[in-house]
């Protein structure tokens, strides 16, 4: 059973997009794993079938994603969300969601309430059985620079809590930390559409001023190693069947370049939001993570590098628990 919360990276938005009108759409059956002007400009649509994390659109061969990776191995995975949706006023309630409840625009403020509506799901909706299934979920927001370190990592304690504490059975969280969109200065340069674009949604890490760069390059190491330390603490190791694992394979990613330039096709025409393309090596890279222990995972992209499988001596993924057993 796969499941996701997060923001508009998880919802898939603009990964179908060949145009700024194109990012009215969300993929999220396409995508992985929040911004832009949504819909007071052009970014309100969800590829909810390519996105990265939680998408199942088509099969491994044509879209990449982790639910499509899981159905190598279960054909009878659930919870994927498919196809496209406009992003407002759809959004979570898109028809073909699955258990992807992120949310375009979603900050800290939302991680609990979509806490809570992932638990209302799983235990009310035919997709999953609460007690039996075994339930993979992602959790990743980016949209969060507006708040201090330690407001960002008590807002996702919180929120993992609310899953901890309702004794949601058989369950593992892939928490994977945001990413470091200081970047944003050389993508907004892209096109003119970009730069407009960037400018009204992400001023601070495009346009942003001496003390907001000052300031971005000391947040966001501390909303990194914030949730390492969260997870660190084994609070969430008390049961047998309930853990969560840090999957920290943005923390150094760079955007890919191809003749010393930034490579776009892998960005979404705002520049910003990943492509179909982008949301592949995403998930190339989530699925590497998982089988990499816990203190030897990598740290970026696995663009370009082969898929880990499962072996005989290790056919599990890796958690805190049984890496440290090896």
């Amino acid at each position: 059973m796969c499941c996701s919360n997060g923001d508009s990276l998880t919802a898939g938005l603009g990964a179908k997009a060949k145009t700024p009108a194109g990012l009215l759409l969300e993929n999220r059956g396409e995508l992985f794993l929040f911004l832009l002007i949504s819909c007071e400009g052009f970014d309100c649509v969800i590829a909810l079938g390519v996105a990265w994390s939680i998408g199942g659109d088509d099969i491994f061969k044509k879209v990449v994603t982790l639910p499509n990776i899981l159905r190598l191995y279960n054909p009878q995975l659930k919870g994927f969300s498919t196809k496209t949706s406009m992003a407002f006023p759809n959004g979570q309630s898109a028809k073909h969601n699955g258990l992807n409840v992120a949310k375009s625009g979603a900050d800290s403020y939302d991680m609990v309430e979509q806490a809570d509506i992932l638990l209302f799901r799983i235990q009310n909706e035919t997709l999953c059985d609460w007690n039996n299934d075994w339930k993979l979920i992602t959790f990743f927001y980016w949209k969060s620079m507006e708040y201090d370190p330690a407001h960002y990592v008590e807002r996702v304690r919180v929120a993992l809590d609310q899953l901890y504490n309702a004794n949601l059975p058989r369950t593992l969280i892939n928490l994977v930390p945001v990413l470091n969109v200081s970047f944003s200065k050389e993508l907004k340069d892209g096109n003119i559409v970009c730069g407009l674009l960037q400018k009204s949604s992400c001023p601070c890490a495009a346009y942003p001023t001496q003390g907001q760069e000052d300031i971005l390059k000391d947040w966001i190491p501390g909303y990194q190693q914030g949730l390492l330390n969260l997870v660190n603490t084994s609070h969430y190791d008390g049961r047998e069947d309930f853990t969560v694992v840090v999957q920290p394979f943005f923390i150094h990613t760079e955007p890919p370049r191809k003749n010393g330039k930034i490579d776009f096709s892998y960005f979404a025409p705002d520049c910003f939001h990943l492509s179909g393309k982008g949301h592949a090596v995403a998930a190339l890279s989530l699925w590497n993570n998982m089988f990499e222990p816990v203190g030897k995972k990598k740290t970026a992209w696995h663009n370009g590098e082969p898929f880990e499988c499962p072996t005989e001596e290790h056919p599990y993924i890796y958690t805190w628990k049984n890496s440290i057993s090896k």
